[in-house]
């Protein structure tokens, strides 16, 4: 964790997952990665939201959002591990963050 620690890596890390262009918001702490995914706007239209429930629920889903971190984050020599999930409005998770 040392690696990650060091304030100009954790920078960078977050730059370069947001360019990732995840949908959610990225923060890279000193005590882990902070990912924040807002909630998908309804729009009052049934067949619209409907489809979006069903099609879209993927973009939203915690696994895949850590998955594609874990892979990004293995160039930069570290591990990353879900350590907290809050549901709510927004779905809210804390990875923390292994040197390899």
């Amino acid at each position: 964790m040392e690696k990650y620690k060091n304030k100009w890596f954790r920078l960078t890390l977050e730059k370069d997952l947001k360019s990732e262009d995840l949908g959610v918001n990225v923060h890279c702490r000193e005590d882990g990665i902070h990912i924040t995914v807002p909630p998908y706007p309804p729009t009052a239209d049934k067949f619209t939201d409907t489809y979006a429930t069903e099609m879209l629920r993927e973009d939203y889903d915690t696994e895949r959002i850590v998955g594609k971190i874990k892979e990004f984050t293995k160039d930069y020599g570290v591990n990353v591990e879900l350590d907290e999930a809050l549901y709510g409005d927004n779905i809210k998770l804390k990875l923390t963050v292994e040197n390899v």
